[in-house]
């Protein structure tokens, strides 16, 4: 243990003094690594905070401040202290310390308040684009697959499709399960609308919550959806849910059992030979078919005189690998949205939840791409908000038309989902007098959205919770840690290459790294086509060098799959 350690540590006593819940755990994490470094990420009281006063010390020492004359001269450091680490501990031990409470306790208070109105919920357009389709059923049937197909607009085109398909995720038992499935399916491949798109985030939501590993299943009931989304219990004294809700929502959860993606990696050509002769080869395009959910222990409501299948009354659920890896993996952002666009009404108010679901991900966005957030958005065109909304222009007369889209926006204000509304530039009242105002005026109108300021504050909190777990990962590999992470690796027998004595011809060192990928493979029981996907290369690539049908590759490929094993161990050391 180093010098930084014992000094983190005199300084915790004398400013979080205090602080019972954060000293107490420090005092114990120090403990646990002064008998073996080993303790620093195995310890039960490991704590993110004190390395990141531990990182600050160090920080100070590389700009050739003597750690020592911070000790005696704490009181000039105290606020820079405070300022570094007072978001790591609030993330942390979920309070704030007590210096902060003082300057700004009202304000605080107020977001937390305004955070109860907000979920976090996964932001990436594969999300988005999923969510739409299914609220707006843009399902068509396809003649040459005979099933109801949707294809995403996103960059790589995936597509979505309902189908009865039975495969290995479900675990079906005996014939009479496979009928029973294939007819369950069938009797709701048409429930896709605003509600099923509620079902699919409140179920992604709970995952993302409980599970601590993209594998983890997890116990999924329909009540968790009436709940979510504020559905009103009965009248008559009882606790239940209305029948009518309770089964609407069992048919949406059999109807998300229904989807499968169509995935397009890269449009990877396979080649097949004949080696004899040279022109003599076929090319053929892969796809890869994924279920959106695994489902086990399902548990089927069925109505008791005729003994058809509703709905899914529980099951234990977990997303496919392919969903995992948006919700969880490298592929994951996350942003807020307002909790009132699961409980606005799937009928009455079908366009506020869908404006609401695009403003949140459309202002995240924005956020990340350090654009103005208060880009106009156009009204008319293929991506205008009528669109996003679902709002035919045939289907209201043009006065109508209007008045329905500045009432939900007014709507949305005055449920504060929004701050404030207004035209981009002020209607022309002599061009909306015109014969064909609509299309030739008004349809070409932007307006201006301005989102709460409490849904910024706190999504720049959520940035930083975010950007923190970055920072997790950077303390590991700092050099003065180099010694731990050897030692980790010597405990654990993880599969460890030494990228530093390479042989002359690299033999030993390539059979290291197979031996290592192949390992990792195993371990996290994924599909070489996801491996390589997250190492960075393409899959035919990866597939030859694992198989030794290579005698040659590329040195950017190995220094990306030296980059991934090397991720991977501190994965396994966090």
């Amino acid at each position: 243990m180093d010098h930084t350690f014992k000094i983190a540590l005199v300084i915790a006593r004398q400013l979080f003094g205090r602080e019972e819940s954060v000293l107490t755990k420090w005092q114990a994490f120090y403990s646990d690594v002064e008998k073996d470094m080993i303790n620093l990420y195995d310890s039960p009281f490991m704590s993110f905070s004190f390395l990141a006063l531990i990182k600050w010390l160090r920080t100070k020492e590389k700009e050739g401040t003597n750690l020592y004359d911070v000790l005696l001269e704490i009181e000039s450091y105290v606020q820079e202290i405070y300022a570094y680490l007072a978001p790591l501990i609030q993330q942390e031990f979920e309070e704030s310390l007590g210096i902060v409470k003082e300057e700004g306790s009202h304000a605080s208070q107020n977001l937390d308040h305004a955070a109860l109105s907000y979920m976090e919920m996964n932001n990436t357009d594969v999300l988005y684009y999923l969510r739409d389709g299914i609220s707006k059923n843009k399902f068509t049937f396809s003649e040459e697959t005979g099933r109801q197909m949707y294809q995403l607009p996103d960059k790589k085109k995936h597509i979505v499709q309902l189908s009865n398909h039975k495969d290995e995720d479900l675990k079906l038992q005996s014939i009479e399960d496979s009928v029973l499935w294939e007819r369950t399916i069938t009797n709701v491949l048409s429930a896709m609308d605003d509600l099923t798109a509620d079902c699919l985030d409140v179920i992604t939501m709970a995952w993302t919550e409980k599970a601590k590993s993209s594998t983890e299943m997890i116990q999924f009931s329909y009540e968790e959806v009436l709940e979510v989304c504020g559905y009103h219990r009965r009248q008559d004294g009882a606790k239940s849910f209305r029948i009518k809700d309770r089964l609407e929502v069992m048919k949406r959860l059999a109807a998300l059992a229904s989807i499968f993606i169509y995935v397009n990696d890269d449009n990877e050509i396979v080649v097949l030979s004949n080696e004899e002769q040279k022109n003599d080869f076929y090319k053929y395009k892969r796809q890869h078919i994924k279920r959106l959910f695994v489902l086990e222990d399902i548990v089927l409501a069925k109505d008791i005189n005729t003994d058809e299948v509703i709905g899914i009354e529980s099951c234990t659920i977990r997303p496919s690998e392919f969903l995992s890896n948006y919700l969880m993996g490298e592929k994951s952002i996350t942003a807020l949205m307002p909790i009132k666009a699961l409980q606005y009404s799937k009928d009455r108010h079908k366009y506020h939840k869908r404006l609401t679901r695009y403003l949140s991900w459309q202002w995240r966005i924005r956020q990340l791409g350090r654009t103005t957030i208060h880009r106009p958005f156009s009204i008319g065109g293929e991506k205008g908000l009528l669109s996003v909304m679902g709002i035919d222009n045939k289907s209201y007369k043009p006065s109508r038309l209007k008045e329905v889209f500045e009432n939900v926006l007014d709507n949305l204000q005055a449920d504060r989902v929004i701050a404030s509304w207004n035209y981009h530039q002020e209607l022309d009242i002599n061009l909306m007098s015109q014969r064909d105002w609509l299309r030739s005026y008004w349809l070409n109108q932007q307006v201006v959205i301005v989102p709460p300021q409490e849904m910024l504050q706190l999504q720049k909190s959520l940035q930083s919770r975010q950007e923190y777990s970055e920072q997790q990962l950077e303390m590991i590999v700092e050099p003065s840690s180099n010694k731990f992470v050897n030692q980790v690796d010597a405990k654990q027998k993880l599969p460890v290459i030494d990228f530093h004595n390479e042989t002359n011809n690299g033999y030993e060192e390539f059979e290291s790294i197979r031996d290592a990928i192949n390992q990792y493979k195993e371990k996290l029981n994924i599909s070489l086509r996801v491996l390589a996907e997250e190492v960075g290369i393409s899959y035919s690539t990866l597939s030859r060098f694992l198989s030794n049908k290579t005698k040659r590759i590329n040195g950017d490929n190995v220094e990306k799959i030296k980059k991934w094993i090397k991720h991977r161990e501190l994965v396994d050391i966090l």
